[in-house]
């Protein structure tokens, strides 16, 4: 998802700074939409941060019993 929104963002950066270079007219608009880009750009990276840390959350037992299991711990060995 937050590739998602990094690549929508870069997109929409991108987009209006070829606009603004190409196009004459409208040049607040163009620079307003080059700015929602930059922002939404910007937002990619916490959003990755969030979702990588409540995925770590909820996959994390996972790999402790997994881990104590390839290790013998826990495990009933007679």
């Amino acid at each position: 998802m937050s590739i998602s929104v990094g690549i929508i963002g870069t997109l929409m950066l991108g987009g209006g700074m070829s606009l603004i270079m190409e196009f004459k007219g409208y040049f607040v608009i163009r620079i307003i939409l080059g700015v929602i880009g930059l922002i939404v750009a910007g937002i990619a990276y916490p959003l990755f941060k969030i979702i990588t840390e409540k995925e770590k959350k909820r996959i994390a037992p996972q790999i402790i019993e997994l881990s104590n299991e390839l290790r013998g711990i826990g495990t009933d060995k007679k």
